[in-house]
């Protein structure tokens, strides 16, 4: 009985589909850090500064292997969704130094798929002030593998090289304003995936890693700086179809 549900489920994820991890347009995933104060006897304010917390949809990225094990669905951030680990701050009369805004650092968003990735969402886990660290994004479009000459072979939809592409401001949702997960669900192209700069910088990130098992494009000119740190990995980097032959791709940390 497992093994005939294992053919079956080969044979959906053979034929293709538009089966996803769908995060609305009103919604709000919250992790931002809080803080919690009160005042003692002296009047003097503590408390705790709580730092963002993670949000993992998808799957866990590993930098020690490069690998992502990223879920068979395709992971769509509608436009108005937000994603929130942002860190905080609070006023806190310290010994020796008298009253201190401490800011706590942002969290973590990690975003994985196997399939696609529509990014149309708020991305956000910035500092809480000054004195701190904006948070980590990790965006992973992977590469399951496919086997082929088994009589369960895959469908041209699913065998379509992976790319992400990086611009340096977003375009704009590729889907219909006001779609569902199941209109959408026979137009969600696999292998693809795409970001902005912007929305990356609008986020307060200063780390920011991205995975993508096939192709890394930039679609004309790019400069992105983070804060802390920038890792990027790919089967190969190059420029997207419409990039100008003289396109200048800018990359710091």
């Amino acid at each position: 009985m497992l093994a005939g549900a294992g053919i079956e489920l080969e044979r959906a994820e053979a034929a293709g589909h538009g089966r996803s991890i769908w995060i609305g347009e009103n919604a709000v995933l919250d992790v931002a850090g809080r803080a919690v104060t009160a005042t003692d006897a002296r009047g003097n304010r503590y408390g705790q500064v709580n730092q963002g917390g993670s949000i993992v949809i998808g799957g866990e990225f590993d930098p020690a292997t490069g690998i992502a094990d990223a879920s068979n669905l395709f992971v769509v951030v509608r436009e108005g969704a937000l994603l929130d680990a942002s860190g905080t701050s609070a006023v806190l009369d310290i010994a020796g130094q008298g009253a201190v805004d401490v800011a706590s650092a942002g969290g973590d968003i990690t975003l994985a798929s196997s399939h696609g990735l529509y990014l149309d969402g708020t991305l956000t886990a910035s500092s809480g002030g000054a004195g701190a660290a904006g948070g980590s994004l990790t965006v992973a479009l992977e590469a399951p593998l496919y086997r082929i000459n088994s009589g369960i072979d895959p469908d041209e939809r699913v065998r379509q090289a992976r790319e992400f592409i990086l611009t340096q401001e977003s375009s704009g949702s590729e889907l219909v304003t006001g779609i569902d997960a199941g209109a959408a669900a026979d137009g969600l192209v696999y292998g693809r995936g795409r970001l902005g700069v912007d929305q990356i910088e609008a986020g307060g990130f200063d780390n920011f890693t991205l995975l993508s098992n096939g192709l890394l494009s930039f679609e004309g000119d790019l400069s992105l700086g983070m804060g802390q740190s920038l890792s990027l990995y790919a089967g190969a980097f190059g420029l997207a179809d419409i990039a100008a032959e003289d396109t200048r791709v800018q990359l710091s940390a």
